[in-house]
């Protein structure tokens, strides 16, 4: 009975993702306090976090129909390859290994959720200007999909920064490959967790429709509140569940 407190916490997570980003700051430390293993914990969240990015993805994708807005094949298979890697690592150095490192990553996912204002006007600005060598982008799609696989929280805060450094192509382009990119790392995720690891799939069927409702929620009040507050109480979260992780 307790898992059902990861169906508003889902709504929560779907409404802050669609506000301000980084919902899984919220999803994670629910369910370690809900006596989940940091290890199990980060797996379901991937595997709940999966409907909404496909709905982000699609959503999206509908105002370029007819246009060459879908990422390049190069960028796709970055992803899969990265994740790939990812995931390999995660269950290679196990529930230990992770557990050690889970709190400095909580602890970079808050500082990126609270410098996403910063990092999105750079990416505008970098937008315009020229690019990199397009394989330095699809490295670096890859390096933040092997991040992705392995933990993947504020995943898409680092997909904006890398495109917009390495990718010479407009803000909105870059925003949809971010959506469609997470989509591939999660997926992939999701496939190698159900085959070789276990993922709590009652917490994740719950996270996901939670995550469901939470996004169209979230659509209609980003345009009422400021997303800042947003990213303090998220970011504020994150660190404290990084403490309790390591008093744990």
């Amino acid at each position: 009975m307790k898992d059902l407190l990861l169906l508003p916490t889902g709504v929560l997570v779907g409404i802050v993702n669609a506000v301000a980003g980084g919902g899984g700051l919220l999803s994670f430390p629910m369910m370690i306090a809900l006596g989940y293993s940091p290890f199990t914990a980060n797996i379901t969240v991937t595997a709940g976090a999966l409907p909404g990015n496909i709905s982000s993805a699609w959503g999206h994708r509908v105002p370029f129909v007819g246009e060459k807005r879908s990422p390049s094949l190069a960028l796709g298979v970055s992803g899969i390859v990265g994740a790939l890697g990812g995931c390999t690592l995660l269950l290679l150095g196990g529930a230990a290994t992770f557990t050690t490192v889970v709190p400095w990553l909580l602890v970079t996912s808050a500082l990126l959720v609270l410098a996403q204002p910063q990092i999105v006007r750079a990416v505008r600005h970098l937008s315009g200007t020229p690019g990199a060598p397009k394989w330095l982008g699809v490295l670096g799609a890859a390096v933040v999909s092997g991040y992705g696989g392995y933990f993947g929280v504020a995943m898409g805060v680092m997909f904006l920064g890398v495109f917009g450094v390495l990718i010479h192509e407009p803000w909105q382009q870059l925003n949809a490959w971010k959506n469609e990119i997470a989509v591939f790392v999660n997926t992939t995720a999701v496939i190698v967790f159900a085959l070789f690891a276990h993922i709590a799939w009652s917490a994740a069927v719950l996270l996901a429709l939670g995550t469901f409702v939470g996004g169209f929620l979230g659509a209609r009040i980003a345009r009422r509140l400021p997303d800042r507050w947003f990213r303090l109480v998220v970011a504020s979260i994150g660190l404290v569940a990084a403490a309790a992780v390591l008093l744990h």
